[in-house]
């Protein structure tokens, strides 16, 4: 249904922040002026779909901001929310502050369910690392705690896949997780209960959340061994991403007398053998460092690992090289393995690495390749 709201001559503003997202209609993403907009019938979440008649949707960035300093400028919007848009408009949320201020109108109404329970999680944790300084302060807005107590209600209606999405984002969201402790123990409650239908892409993920949040939100770790066995049935059907997220939060979350760990790493092997040649440079890295911490020795895994490093190392983007590199390095030297083709790889990249690597990279480089290198094969590079 759509409703219609005039900006005079005399108004300077229409006292809206409105986000434009070509080629779709224009989302109010936040409402300045209250007042004035609440005359009108505009809210957070309306779409405006006209501007003086002209179809938003087909405008361009520039027509569109020509056109909404027009006046008198005539605003045709659809003023209600039904539960597929407000999905749709999850979408455009950048991180926790904005998906509060999006869901504030509808999260105690019978609009908002168990999908947008799911969604505003996973778009508060995607875009986390984007968020200003202030987003840590976002628990203590004043409709937080509202939405905590609403998704603890609708946590039994979730699948698998929405119950991962959430824990997943809780640990993209890591140094923030313990304000969501109230509604931990029910959400560790109902993934157990539904444990049984978790595939490995969901136990991978739902392992890699709780092994990123685990100090800020530590009830989840009550999860990591049922996760780990879950995964273990579940790794033959496993792809590369999988695997490098269990193996690298087995390695996190649990200790080496951990039977649970040793299933898991049991069952994923032959398949990381099988997949090593599609696996990204933190992949590997995830993988070895996961052994290495799990003070597993694989041969085979660490042979093919320096024959794919070798060849590949200088296609690596520069991230890879300088985070993913090291870590490789410095698990080869934990398991104490000597790999010739892993310091030469090194040695291929080694200016990169050493003039953007952090001071933990260069340190670890330093120390492991002592051990990793071949009788005086190492000199040089530290040199």
């Amino acid at each position: 249904m759509l409703g219609e709201a005039v900006a005079e001559p005399g108004v300077r503003s229409l006292g809206l922040d409105v986000r434009f997202n070509a080629p779709r209609a224009t989302v109010v993403q936040q409402v300045v002026n209250r007042s004035w907009a609440d005359r009108r019938g505009i809210v957070a979440g309306a779409v405006v779909e006209r501007l003086n008649r002209a179809p938003v949707r087909r405008m361009t960035k520039t027509d569109f901001q020509r056109a909404i300093v027009q006046r008198p400028l005539l605003i045709d919007f659809s003023g209600s929310m039904t539960e597929a848009k407000l999905t749709s408009l999850l979408k455009l949320a950048r991180g926790p502050s904005e998906v509060l201020d999006l869901i504030e109108p509808y999260v105690g109404s019978n609009l908002f369910n168990e999908i947008h329970v799911a969604a505003a999680f996973f778009y508060m944790g995607e875009y986390s690392d984007v968020t200003t300084v202030e987003e840590g302060d976002f628990a203590k807005r004043h409709n937080f705690m509202s939405f905590v107590q609403r998704a603890k209600g609708f946590f039994p209606d979730h699948d698998p896949f929405q119950l991962r999405n959430i824990i997943g984002a809780l640990g993209r969201l890591s140094v923030h997780a313990a304000s969501f402790s109230d509604m931990l123990p029910d959400l560790v409650n109902v993934t157990l209960h539904k444990l049984p239908s978790f595939s490995a892409w969901d136990a991978a993920n739902a392992l890699w959340g709780i092994a990123k949040a685990r100090r800020n939100a530590p009830v989840l770790l009550a999860l990591a061994d049922p996760l780990a066995q879950r995964f273990a049935e579940q790794a033959p059907r496993a792809n590369a991403h999988d695997i490098s997220n269990a193996v690298w939060a087995a390695g996190v979350l649990l200790g080496r007398e951990s039977d649970s760990a040793q299933q898991l790493i049991a069952a994923s092997m032959p398949a990381a053998h099988h997949e090593v040649g599609q696996m990204t440079p933190q992949a590997l890295c995830n993988v070895c460092t996961g052994l290495a911490m799990l003070g597993t020795h694989d041969g085979e895994w660490m042979r093919l690992v320096s024959i794919q490093v070798s060849q590949s190392v200088r296609k690596w983007r520069p991230e890879n090289v300088c985070k993913s590199l090291p870590g490789i390095v410095w698990a080869y030297a934990r398991l104490d393995v000597k790999s010739t083709k892993i310091v030469e790889a090194t040695a291929k990249v080694a200016g990169r690495v050493l003039c953007k690597t952090s001071a933990w990279g260069v340190l670890a480089l330093l120390g492991a390749l002592r051990k990793v290198g071949a009788g005086h094969q190492h000199e040089d590079l530290l040199r």
